[in-house]
């Protein structure tokens, strides 16, 4: 069975990155890229990188109802004329969830 570990690149997602290795885990670290990361965000994957940890990013592919494929979150929201929700969290699953 594989594992995988969604990485947010945020401390939760760094600490058990770190503790899963520390105890020896086999798993895969992926980070889907939604398009609207902050620079330090790619920065900080780039340094986790550069010190050996293999991460996998995903560029999820979202159809609009325009029937339009969006990569990016950003866009997507422009298109549809509507924000993200933390109520709703449509935006998490389909720009985090479906691509994983």
């Amino acid at each position: 069975m594989n594992k995988y570990l969604s990485f947010g690149a945020g401390v939760n997602s760094t600490a058990l990155l770190l503790l899963l290795k520390d105890k020896g885990e086999e798993f895969e670290t992926i980070f889907v890229d939604t398009g609207v990361e902050l620079p330090e965000t790619y920065e900080y994957i780039d340094y986790l990188k550069s010190k050996g940890f293999e991460i996998t990013i995903l560029k999820p592919k979202v159809k609009g109802k325009n029937g339009k494929f969006y990569d990016n979150l950003y866009e997507y929201c422009f298109d549809h004329k509507f924000l993200p929700s933390i109520q709703l969290r449509w935006c998490t699953y389909l720009f985090k969830l479906l691509p994983i």
